[in-house]
Formats: C-alpha cells, sequence, structure tokens
C-alpha cells in the first residue's frame, strides 16, 4: 500500500497553526495546557523538514524525546498515524543502552525519525553512535524536566551548548508548566525561573495569549475539594510489634553477614518494608495494610529471580530476601492483622473500627457518586507504589463497587513494575472501556490520553505545580471533573492547594507577558560539570562517571565476587578510586574539590582517562573494552545461517591446461597409464587407458592408490608414468574424435553433442585425453582410436531421419551368419561383446548375442506392435531388412560414485537390463565391453586424481611440506561421505590455535583481565575470523564439501548435461533447499563455517604430520597473528608479588606443591593461581592464568586423546574431548586431589558450594560430570589457573607441564568409560521409540521438558542454575521417569 494513503489527514486549530508559525522562526518552549494538541504541533514541525529528512545523500533524522516509555510508544504511534516518515521507537527494555555504533547507524539509515527517552539518546551521543551533526530538530516532551542533572539538561550542557556546529538542531520544547517546583513566590521569581529553563534549552517559552478557542475545545474541568477526618484509631501496639520484629531481624542479619555494608542494606530493606506497612497503616487502615502485606510477600518472591543485578552479590539477595521474607510471614501473624481476612471484605457498613480510614471512606463515597455517569473513567493519582496496589486490590474485591474494573499503573523503573509492553494492555484496557478506575502513582501525570476520562481524583495532595497542572489536565471529557481529597483542619495541605493555584495564574501571565519580550539568552553555566571528551565526539561528564566506574568494575566480578570500586577520602575532600585486583589500574587520586561529592565524581572522571590511556576503554565510543564476545558484527554473521551457503569457484589442476586441443599441429603429451585391478579377480574383462596430458604429474600423485567401491567388488586404482609422446595433427584429431564418441555416448550426450562447435566440447583448463592402451607394450590402440574416430565423423554427419544410412555396398555379405550393420556386413561372431552406436539415438550399447528367433517383423513383448512400426513411429526410420535377426544388447547405464563404499543391501542382486536393436541401425566400434566397464571407474577415479593434485597446489611453495595425502583429508568434509574427512583433525586444530593465540595474548596483554582476552581470544579464533582467513588465502576453492556426482560430471570432449548448467553466481547466497550442486562451470555452494573448520584442519593436518613448528609456520603463512617478542617469556616468569605477601601461605604451598608432585621456581605464580578475587586485600587473582591454563589443557588433552586413539570415529573423539575438558569434571578433579583445601577466597556463599560439592562427592565418586549441577564454577577454574602456572613456572615447556597434569587429570575418559549429555540420551532414545520431546522455559526460574508418545505425555521440571543446568536436571529426571514408566508397563 502507499505510505501517502496510510498517513491520517491534519487539521490544525488557529492557535496551532500560531504556534507553529513561531517555531518555524526560532527555538520555543511551547507552553499549552494538558490535550491542546501540542504534540500535532510538533508533528507539522517534523513534517516541514520531510524534503531535509529524506535526502539520500547527506542524512538527517529529527529526534523526539519523551520521559517515560508510555509516552515514547505514544508518541511514535502518533508521527506514524499522521506522516509517511519512518519512525523507530527507543527506550531501555529493548537494550538499546548496550547496542553498537553499527546498530544505531542502521537504525539511522533506516528511519527518519527517532523517538526515544532522554536517557536513551544521552548515552548514544555520549558513545558517539549518535551525533547531533545529523539531527535536523530535536522535540523534547514534558521539557519542563531540564534542570539539575535531568537527561534532558545534560543533552543541552554536555553536547548542545559546547558544540561548535554552525546549525543547530531546531529545538522545539512542549510542557503544560515551565515552572516545576511547588509554585512561585512572585513574578520576578516566575521570571528567573522561565529564564533558566530558556537558557537550558536555548528556546523562548511561547503561550497562545487568546485561550477563547482552547477553551471552546479544551475546556478545564470542574476543580473542588473533598475534606476527610483524621484517623480515630490508633495503631500503636501493632506499630511496637512491628518495631520489635524489625530490630529481632536486624540482630539476625548482623550475625548472617560478614561485612558491614552488606547488612546495612539488609537493614534499610527491611526499614522501607516496615515504612511501607505503616504508611498503609496510617493511611489506608487495617485492612488496605494487611493487603499491602500480601503484596509484598508475592513481590519479595519473586524480586531475587526477576530484579536481581549482577552488581549484587547472590549471597547477599539471598539473606536480604529470606529475612524479608520471614518479617512479612511474622507481621500478618500480629494478632490485629490476623483478626482481619484479607480474603472476606466486609460491607460499607461494616468498615469501622479502622478497618479502612476515613480517606479511604471518603474516596470510597466519591467513587460510589460516580455510578450514575455514563461511559465513567477515572483516575486516582497516589504518591506511592504500595498504596496504589492496595488500593486496587482492596477495590476489586468490594463487592459495593462492583460497577468498577480496577486496576493500577506505576513507573517501569519500580520494583513490581510491569514491563512496556504489560503497560500499554493497562492503557489500551482503560481507553477502551474494559477498565474504568486507574489508580496511579505520577508516572500517568504525563502524556496519557483518554479522551474519555471524566474524572481525576488526588488521593494524596500534589506537592508540585507541574504535577497539579497535568494530573488535572488528564480530565479530558467536556463535562469531567478534578477533585482534590484535603483532611479537615490541615492548614498545610489548604496552603499549598491555594498556593498552586495562584502560581499557575502568575506563570500563565508572565508566560503571555514574554511573548511581547525580545529575551536575549546566554548559555547556562556548566556550574560542577567537568568533561572528557575525544576526537570521535564520545564525552564522558564528571555526570556519568561514577556509574561508569561502576560498570567497569561490575565486569571484572563473578556470582561470588561483586567487583566494585572503593572510594576513600582524605584533606577534606581529595577522593581515591580503589578498584578490583584484577584490574590492570590498582588506584586514581582525584584533583580537590569543594564536596565530597563532587571530589568523587571528579575522581572517577580521571579514572576515565586513565582507562582510556591504557586501552580499556574504547577509542570510538567510550565504553569499557567488552570483556564477552558476539559474532554480530563479524562479517559472516550477516548472511550466515545453519542453511545459507556462498558461491565459490572450484580450483582446477594447472597441470591439465593446455591449448594444444584448439590447434590443427601435433603436440608432445605425457603418457601415463592407469590399471585397474578388480578384487576379487572376475572372469570378465577389464580395460586399462592411456591417460595423456601437457604436463610432468607429481610423482606423489602418481604414487597412490585409488580404492574404489563398485557393487560386491574393490577396484585398486594406480597411475604409473610411461613417458612423453609426441602425437601428430591426425591423431589428435582423431584422440578428441574417440573421446567425443566415448564420453558422450555413455552418458546419453552424443546425439545432442553431434555437430556443436569443438569451444563448447574442448576447455584448455582441462585439456587431457583418455585412450585404450595395448597391456602387452604400453602404447596407444591407435586402431581402435582411429576406427572409433572413423565411426564418429561418420556418425555426425549421417545423424538424421531425413538422411538413413545406407548399409549397401559396405562389403559383401560372404557368408549366410553376416549380418548388415550400419557400417557393413559383420559376422554374427564378430559382434559378440562388442560396443555399437545406434544412430537412432546416438547411444552406446554392448552386444551380447544374436536373437535368431527374433527380427524386425516380431512384436514388442508386452507391446500390440512390431519393431518396424516403433522404429517408424518414434525416430522415422524405415527398416530395409527387418527379416534380420534382431541384436540382444546391453545399454551403457548412469555412472555412480564409486568413491563411498556401498551400504551392504538385503536380497538378489538387481537384474541386468537389455534391449533388442536392429542391425541396420548399429554402427560397430573397434572396441570391446570390457572397456565400457573400465570406463565406469573413470569418472570417480579421475575426481580424486584431481582432488590430489589440487591438494598439492595448494601446498603452494610458500607453505611447509606435509604429504598431499593429509592436505586432502584436511579439505574433505564429510558431506563427501569418502572414507576420510577433515574432522579429527579440525579438532586437533583448532585446540593448537586456541593454545597458541592464548599464549600469544597472556604474554603481550600482561595488564589485561580474563574477560578482555577471552574476548580477543574468540576475534581471533572464531569462524567469522577463520572464514576471512580462507577466502583471502584462497583455500575456499579447494575444499570438497559435497558428494562426487558423476551425472554433473563433464570430461574433455563432454557436452555439459541440463542438470550441471551453471545457475550459480559466485559470492552470492543460496538457501540449501534452493540449492543446486556443483555446476559445469565449478560454482558450488559451501557453508561458511566449513571455511573455518578446514583452516582449523589444514592447522591440525601440519601439527599431525610436522609437529608445531611446522603448524605454525602455516598459521604465519595465513596471516594468523601468532609472533611475540621473546623475551616476554622471561618477563612473565618474575615475582608478580613480594614474599612477604604470602609468607603465612608458606607451609600451604608446601603441602599444594606436594599435591601436584612440582615444585614452583617462583612461588609468587601458586598464590596468585589460588587466590579468588574475593578474598580481602589480595593484590592479584587467578583469572589470568585460568585463561592460559584454559588454552594449554585444551590443547595438551585434545592431542592426547588424538594421539591415543588413532582409528576413532570423529565423532566420537569429539565427545570424549568434551567429557575430558569440561569444568565440571576439572572441579571434581580438584576435590579428588585435595587441591580446593588451598583456595584463597573471602565469600561465604562460595565457601558453603564447596563444602556441599565436597559431600557430593564422597557420596557419590563414579557420578558423571553431568550429575555435578552444583560444581562451583571456580574449582575447575582453579585446575586450570594451577596448570598455567606450572606452564610459566616450567618456562612454558609443554611437554614437562603435561608430566605434571597427567597425573592429575586421570583417570582420562576412554571410549570403553564416555558417558554422553543426558539431554542426547533423552533426544535419541525417544527417537527410537517414536516419542517427541520438548523443552520450554515456562517461567524465569523453571525449565520443563515434555516427552509425548501418542496422545499421552510426561512432564518433568527443574530450577536449577544456570538454565543450562537446569535443561540437564530436567532431562535426568525424565530418564528415571521414562525407566520407572517402562518398568511398570
Amino acid at each position: 500500500m502507499d505510505c501517502a494513503k496510510r498517513a491520517k489527514t491534519m487539521i490544525p486549530r488557529g492557535y496551532q497553526k500560531d504556534v507553529f508559525q513561531r517555531a518555524l522562526k526560532e527555538n520555543i518552549i511551547v507552553n499549552l495546557g494538558t490535550g491542546t494538541g501540542k504534540t500535532m504541533i510538533a508533528i507539522m514541525l517534523i513534517q516541514s523538514f520531510e524534503d531535509r529528512l529524506s535526502m539520500p545523500q547527506e542524512k538527517r533524522i529529527a529526534v523526539f524525546l519523551a520521559p517515560t516509555v508510555n509516552l515514547v510508544i505514544q508518541q511514535a504511534r502518533a508521527i506514524e498515524s499522521f506522516t509517511v516518515l519512518k519512525v523507530g521507537d527507543y527506550y531501555g527494555d529493548k537494550g538499546v543502552d548496550s547496542w553498537s555504533v553499527k546498530q544505531w547507524q542502521a537504525e539511522v539509515d533506516s528511519h527518519q525519525v527517532l523517538v526515544m527517552t532522554p536517557q536513551v539518546f544521552l548515552n548514544a551521543l555520549g558513545t558517539s553512535a549518535l551525533k547531533l551533526e545529523f539531527v535536523e530538530i530535536l522535540v523534547m516532551d514534558e521539557c519542563h524536566h531540564a534542570h539539575k542533572n535531568h537527561p534532558y539538561a545534560l543533552i543541552m550542557k554536555t553536547h548542545y551548548h559546547v558544540s561548535c556546529l554552525k546549525s543547530k538542531p531546531k529545538i522545539f520544547g512542549m510542557t503544560a508548566s515551565p515552572v516545576i517546583q511547588k509554585g512561585v513566590s512572585s513574578s520576578y521569581d516566575c521570571n528567573c525561573k522561565l529564564t533558566v529553563l530558556e537558557s537550558i534549552l536555548d528556546a523562548k517559552v511561547y503561550t497562545v495569549e487568546d485561550k477563547s478557542e482552547i477553551e471552546e475545545y479544551y475546556p478545564n474541568p470542574t476543580q473542588y475539594k473533598e475534606y476527610y477526618d483524621r484517623p480515630k484509631q490508633s495503631f500503636s501496639s501493632i506499630q511496637t510489634d512491628l518495631e520489635i520484629l524489625k530490630d529481632r531481624l536486624n540482630s539476625e542479619a548482623a550475625c548472617n553477614c560478614s561485612e558491614y555494608e552488606q547488612q546495612n542494606k539488609i537493614n534499610k530493606s527491611i526499614d522501607r518494608l516496615l515504612l511501607s506497612i505503616n504508611h498503609c497503616l496510617v493511611d489506608l487502615g487495617l485492612l488496605p495494610a494487611l493487603l499491602a502485606v500480601e503484596i509484598l510477600k508475592s513481590r519479595n518472591k519473586s524480586t531475587f529471580h526477576l530484579k536481581w543485578k549482577p552488581d549484587v552479590s547472590l549471597e547477599e539477595e539471598e539473606v536480604k530476601t529470606s529475612l524479608k521474607e520471614r518479617f512479612l510471614q511474622n507481621v500478618s501473624s500480629i494478632p490485629r492483622f490476623s483478626q482481619v481476612s484479607s480474603r472476606s471484605y466486609p460491607t460499607l457498613e461494616e468498615m469501622t473500627s479502622g478497618t479502612l480510614s476515613p480517606k479511604v471512606l471518603v474516596l470510597l463515597d466519591v467513587l460510589e457518586r460516580l455510578r450514575g455517569m455514563t461511559n465513567m473513567r477515572c483516575i486516582v493519582f497516589v504518591e506511592r507504589v504500595i498504596v496504589a496496589m492496595a488500593l486496587a486490590k482492596l477495590i476489586s474485591g468490594l463487592s459495593f463497587l462492583s460497577h468498577l474494573r480496577c486496576d493500577y499503573m506505576t513507573g517501569v523503573r519500580d520494583t513490581d513494575a510491569r514491563n512496556p509492553t504489560q503497560q500499554q494492555e493497562v492503557l489500551h484496557s482503560f481507553a477502551g472501556g474494559k477498565l474504568n478506575l486507574l489508580i496511579a502513582t505520577s508516572v500517568a501525570e504525563e502524556g496519557l490520553d483518554v479522551q474519555a476520562c471524566c474524572a481525576v481524583i488526588r488521593f494524596d495532595v500534589c506537592q508540585t505545580l507541574r504535577s497539579h497542572v497535568q494530573s488535572r489536565g488528564r480530565a479530558r471529557n467536556l463535562l469531567s471533573t478534578y477533585v482534590w481529597l484535603l483532611e479537615t483542619g490541615n492548614v498545610e495541605q489548604l496552603n499549598l492547594f491555594n498556593q498552586l493555584c495562584t502560581s499557575e495564574r502568575v506563570v500563565e501571565d508572565q508566560v503571555i507577558f514574554r511573548n511581547y519580550m525580545d529575551i536575549t539568552r546566554e548559555a547556562p553555566p556548566e556550574g560542577d560539570l567537568e568533561f572528557f571528551r575525544v576526537e570521535s565526539g564520545a564525552c564522558k561528564s564528571s555526570q556519568d562517571s561514577v556509574s561508569f566506574i561502576h560498570e567497569y568494575c561490575a565486569r571484572l566480578g563473578d556470582r561470588y565476587y561483586n567487583a566494585k570500586p572503593k572510594f576513600s577520602f582524605k584533606d577534606s575532600f581529595v577522593c581515591t578510586v580503589e578498584f578490583p585486583p584484577n584490574a590492570p589500574l590498582r588506584s586514581v587520586e582525584g584533583p580537590l574539590r569543594r564536596t565530597e561529592q563532587l571530589a568523587k565524581k571528579a575522581a572517577c572522571l580521571q579514572a576515565c582517562r586513565k582507562l582510556y590511556d591504557m586501552g580499556e576503554v574504547r577509542r570510538d565510543t567510550l565504553c569499557p573494552d567488552v570483556d564477552d564476545f558476539d559474532e554480530e558484527d563479524q562479517p559472516m554473521r550477516k548472511n550466515e545461517s545453519g542453511k545459507r551457503k556462498e558461491i565459490f569457484s572450484t580450483a582446477k589442476p594447472l597441470i591439465f591446461e593446455g591449448s594444444w586441443v584448439f590447434n590443427e599441429s601435433g603436440v608432445q603429451l605425457q603418457f601415463y597409464k592407469i590399471c585397474f585391478v578388480v578384487e576379487p579377480p572376475e572372469s570378465r574383462t577389464y580395460s586399462n587407458f592411456g591417460f595423456l596430458v601437457n604436463c610432468v604429474i607429481d610423482a606423489e600423485v602418481t604414487d597412490s592408490e585409488v580404492t574404489l567401491f563398485s557393487r560386491n567388488r574393490v577396484v585398486n586404482a594406480r597411475v604409473h608414468r610411461v613417458g612423453p609422446i609426441q602425437l601428430d595433427a591426425n591423431q589428435v584429431k582423431a584422440a578428441k574424435a574417440y573421446q567425443e564418441l566415448l564420453l558422450n555416448g555413455a552418458f546419453n550426450r552424443l546425439a545432442r553433442c553431434s555437430g556443436s562447435p569443438q569451444e563448447i566440447l574442448w576447455d584448455k583448463s582441462q585439456a587431457f585425453l583418455v585412450l585404450p592402451v595395448h597391456d602387452d607394450n604400453d602404447s596407444i590402440d591407435w586402431t581402435s582410436v582411429h576406427a572409433t574416430a572413423w565411426v564418429y565423423r561418420t556418425l555426425c554427419s549421417n545423424f538424421s531421419p531425413s538422411s538413413p544410412m545406407d548399409g549397401d555396398g559396405v562389403g559383401e555379405k560372404t557368408h549366410a551368419d553376416m549380418l548388415c550393420t550400419a557400417n557393413g556386413y559383420v559376422h554374427s561372431s564378430a559382434l559378440q561383446d562388442m560396443v555399437v552406436a545406434t544412430v537412432h539415438n546416438g547411444r552406446l550399447f554392448c552386444v551380447t548375442g544374436v536373437l535368431e528367433n527374433f527380427t524386425a517383423a516380431s512384436l514388442l513383448p508386452k507391446r500390440g506392435f512390431t519393431y518396424i512400426d516403433y522404429y517408424k513411429d518414434k525416430y522415422q526410420r524405415t527398416l530395409r531388412l527387418p527379416e534380420q535377426p534382431l541384436l540382444k544388447a546391453k545399454p551403457t547405464h548412469a555412472f555412480h560414485n564409486l568413491l563411498i563404499r556401498p551400504k551392504e543391501q538385503e536380497g538378489s542382486r538387481q537384474e541386468e537390463s537389455f534391449v533388442e536393436l536392429p542391425p541396420e541401425l548399429c554402427l560397430c566400434l573397434e572396441i570391446k565391453s570390457g572397456l565400457i566397464r573400465s570406463l565406469y571407474f573413470v569418472p570417480s577415479f579421475l575426481h580424486r586424481f584431481t582432488s590430489t593434485v589440487c591438494a598439492i597446489q595448494l601446498r603452494s611453495p610458500l607453505w611447509p611440506w606435509i604429504p598431499a595425502a593429509k592436505i586432502l583429508e584436511a579439505i574433505t568434509s564429510k558431506k563427501c561421505h569418502e572414507e576420510f574427512s577433515y574432522e579429527s583433525l579440525e579438532l586437533l586444530g583448532d585446540s593448537f590455535l586456541k593454545y597458541v593465540v592464548t599464549q600469544k595474548l597472556f604474554l603481550v596483554y600482561d595488564k589485561k583481565h580474563e574477560g578482555q582476552l577471552s574476548a580477543r581470544r574468540s576475534r581471533a579464533t572464531c569462524n567469522a575470523a577463520l572464514y576471512q582467513l580462507a577466502k583471502s588465502s584462497g583455500i575456499a576453492e579447494y575444499i570438497r564439501d559435497e558428494e562426487f556426482n558423476p551425472s554433473n560430471w563433464t570430461g574433455p570432449g563432454m557436452l555439459t548435461s541440463d542438470s550441471s548448467k551453471c545457475r550459480h553466481q559466485q559470492g552470492s547466497f543460496e538457501n540449501e533447499e534452493n540449492y543446486f550442486s556443483s555446476c559445469a562451470s565449478g560454482h558450488r555452494g559451501i557453508r561458511r563455517k566449513a571455511l573455518a573448520d578446514v583452516v582449523e584442519a589444514l592447522i591440525g593436518a601440519y601439527l599431525a604430520t610436522s609437529g608445531p613448528p611446522s603448524a605454525m609456520e602455516l598459521m604465519k603463512q595465513l596471516d594468523i597473528d601468532i609472533e611475540f617478542d621473546i623475551g616476554l617469556l622471561a618477563s612473565a616468569r618474575q615475582a608478580s608479588l613480594p614474599a612477604e605477601s604470602f609468607q603465612h601461605l608458606q607451609a600451604s604451598l608446601e603441602s599444594l606443591e606436594h599435591k601436584l608432585q612440582y615444585k614452583f621456581q617462583n612461588r609468587s605464580l601458586l598464590v596468585e593461581a589460588i587466590t579468588h578475587a574475593s578474598q580481602p586485600n589480595c593484590l592479584l587473582c587467578y583469572q589470568r592464568l585460568e585463561f592460559l591454563g584454559d588454552g594449554v589443557l585444551d590443547f595438551l588433552v585434545s592431542r592426547h586423546l588424538f594421539e591415543t586413539h588413532p582409528g576413532l570415529p570423529p565423532g566420537t573423539l569429539t565427545d570424549l574431548r568434551s567429557a575430558a575438558v569440561n569444568n565440571k569434571w576439572f572441579a571434581r578433579l580438584v576435590v579428588r586431589h585435595g587441591l580446593h583445601q588451598h583456595l584463597q577466597h573471602g565469600s561465604v556463599e562460595l565457601d558453603c558450594e564447596i563444602r556441599k560439592f565436597v559431600q557430593n562427592v564422597k557420596e557419590k565418586p563414579d557420578a558423571s560430570c553431568f550429575e555435578d549441577l552444583s560444581a562451583p564454577k571456580v574449582l575447575g577454574d582453579l585446575l586450570e589457573s594451577i596448570t598455567g602456572a606450572i606452564f610459566v613456572d616450567t618456562n612454558f615447556d609443554l611437554e614437562r607441564l603435561w608430566r605434571v597434569v597427567l597425573p592429575l587429570l586421570s583417570p582420562l575418559v576412554t571410549p570403553a568409560t564416555l558417558r554422553f549429555h543426558p539431554v542426547r540420551i533423552l533426544m535419541e532414545l525417544c527417537a527410537r521409540k517414536g516419542m517427541t520431546v520438548s523443552f520450554f522455559r515456562t517461567e524465569a526460574t523453571t525449565t520443563e521438558v515434555r516427552v509425548t508418545f501418542g496422545e499421552e505425555s510426561l512432564v518433568e521440571t527443574s530450577q536449577e542454575k544456570p538454565r543450562k543446568s537446569a535443561k540437564i536436571d530436567a532431562a535426568l529426571k525424565m530418564l528415571a521417569s521414562l525407566q520407572v514408566s517402562s518398568g511398570n508397563s
């Protein structure tokens, strides 16, 4: 549909046109009441820039900012409705804060208007993902927030006012109240506040002077006050009980928490619960307070799993959740509470004795009076989230208010908040009438546009002029009301109400007065803001520096260690930032500032600069250098998926090239003989061939043997060199004709190739001849060649129905047993075992005998017509000698891929098919059927022969030498279904590549932590990087990634088959289901992952054949960056810790060395290897050594398995490595050898988990790693870090290291002891039994597995963490259930 047809028509009112014209002239802040169409003016303004926003050569965008998620969604939909512009909406829940520059650029390229929250825009500007220079117009909804450190103010101060752009974005602000405080004390005070807002936004406040048109369409609601009495009921006894309960749990928290800070956080969380309950008790009454307790209980249960943040330790969160749960449970049992049931709501008459407060009773009375209103919608505004939830639950349960359909709405950042989608559902339900009462916090004051809303009730008084104006503006109906609930006799509340009403009138008058003033705006003072800006435009301010340092440090922690900075102060206001022990920066001292808070911000900004200088922060975005890896930004990901193939050409052997195929003169070629030996020997004869090629073939190729599999026999094919051979012009011509007839006839292409130009049949890149030979003297059988060439020329010149061949006159019939063929009379005995070519369809047949009792006049079997009629009707051939007996002949059949060992098939051998041929349609070739039988071997043999030649060709002079057979194995995927593939070599090469890159990164980046090193390793060794290497080095053309298809094989002199004609374009992509196999042009589709696999397999091939130096030389030739300064090896061995820092550990270290059977030269390496980051006051932790040990162990174990089990299937080898190299198995080995006793850490949670796991190991010593769901990752890391420490201490000697760690790893898994993954076992079991298996994530904490068989199903669940463990646990439970079920049946 045309976009223009979808846009609604805008009909602006007069005052909207007036504001629009003013906005075109200058930056303005339009001050109009809620619901007066400010958004429509903004859309008109954006639409006026449509031409600028649509210029492809100079990309410009409009940015629309709204302070809440609901407003972002609402405004984006409005712009989409009234314009044809492409609109995108962005907010935190979409994950945009972690977007890369490329992701933002993609959004800018595909949209013209970007609607987002100001914080998202500020973050994007700060990382230079978005730039002001591309913004044509900047719209700020609810722009009165632009003060202090609000994102609106920071956008303007940090980016807009300091910009050197000649043309800054147009600013258009929208607000219903430009003053946000409690009001204004005077006209002067009002003007000061307006001036500050104008200077920040670089815009002038503007309003419509004549309000008559506005009042006509948007009249103000009727405003009145409702009074309620003060509560008479006292709840002091309950409050006392609550205080006692709080003190008891605070004492318990002090016993459970090792740190004061942790204890303080838990105490505060309980204090907040108490405050919420007390507030509900006093303000709402006993029943709503009990409802609040129930709500808080449910929130507490879900908070741990749904809202837990990584910067909070798991231990702290579990303790806090447990104590809060007990507190709330005990609250419910307080006598006064237990007397009130939240499940049986009282009637209105029964609500006495404090069940409901007077304030709530007045609210219920006001709501009851709204009963008679048609299409009623009402919003009740409250201050607290818990009050909104409790009131909504109360009203929904009161039977006498059954006409009210109630729900609540709070901000998305609140702990209990619904997500944006759920918030939108509530809003739609309210707008559509499904709900008619909304209990809301201040989040609904801004932007909630429900035209039918006829009542707004302020349950809690407004605290600001902005809140007063905007909450009143929610009443949009023509006859709406605005009600304030005030406490009787509360002078403070009444004065506040009057002050807000007065301030509203003063602000309105001053804004109108400013319409006529020429005000000079100055850029706002930066005040205490400090900036750190880089060339890309990315900027960090002192305002966000503290959060940045916290974010950076949080990346260094794990579930047992809450990594965070520590701040200390000296000399009044000088702050020092101390970093975690695994950070490259120890501490940073900031400059002197006038307050502690400013000193802290300045120190963090100084730390940002230091991290930037150290390379810990990205140069372009000032984001922390990522410590996780996602291939999304890699070029492979754009078009790569499991079912996508990229089209590549196929490498051709250079030794086959020769332009002599088009010359008229003779040529000297190299003569090789192809010999076929059939096992077991047969009575039938087979022929050998001469192979003539332009160049000498490498002896490595000719010395190799190719094994072919043909039904129940094995054929061994070899090539040996005879020597050079000179061919004259006639011999070349005859040889080409011979080959054209033989190959095209065998492939049923002879009829189509007759008369085809030589350029179609021959290619100089594939110039070789396959000719018959005399086995007795290794010479070419030129008699057969010339005879066949004559037949071919005769066949081509007479292959026409209109010119039938005349056999008369070609020889004479000298014997009664002679038959007339298309090339003369031949004795019937001579036809036995002869190959003939038929003139009517150009096919080859092997004659097996003469049918003396069958002539052309005979009827075809199971047909009602004769052979005479058949050939006349189908081929327009009139048989002139119908009385001749017919020949019994065997047609040539389709060629097969003989490189694959055939599967054993039951039953007898398939019967051979024969046909009957009239002799006069047969041209006799001087060829016996044995040659045709051998010809079936040729395509498969030449395919393997060519592949071996290409393998040598790939092994260019730049690469080290290894056998071509090993290279051939490394470039052959299992999809070829041949006797070998690269899988085992890939496993070995993958581990060696990981090891070499790991060592280089560890040595070169000695200041990087483990996360950053892992990310760099992933980038260097990921499939995307290896794919690029394979592509740039030309490896892709040599990869064998599909089964050989003889029907598409095209030899020299052959016509291309219809199925192998080119359908591809190199570099394009095709889905696997639409993909054609390789074509005659050599194009074929290869999965990009296969390219990466082949690079690893080649490394593995060189490693297995010639050792590490050869493999590393290959890696250098492939431009894999593995080189480093050899001096770094010695530097890594130097002591990293002073000896006195671990003097107290000497006894433990000696014990550990005894267990390892290795004595360290540098014990500080061992101390580093056993120190977890949670250890108080530690200087180093094990993470870097763990990174090194991970890469080294992976390689050593993979090498051991590869060498120990050479004949093992690749899949089993992969399973062995997965079982031998995994963190859970390593954890079990650590406990088995008692290494865990030496781990230095400071985490109570980790200590509990280790104790639990040690007990599990004792109880189940032979359990598989898949059953160790509780294995702490730290224990597996410990083995890797100790391995890394030994590796460094041995001067990076792999063999010495292996001698030390092999006893630790024993017993290594073998094929006999291998245990498979429970999920795999379950999937295979169900597949055998015809069952279906499905895994689901039913909740945030629950994984479910469902097995269905027929109409029945079994379900098991798990709540293990993380999800992988939950999936394993659920699979184990399901296997046990299936075993029980099977036993019962």
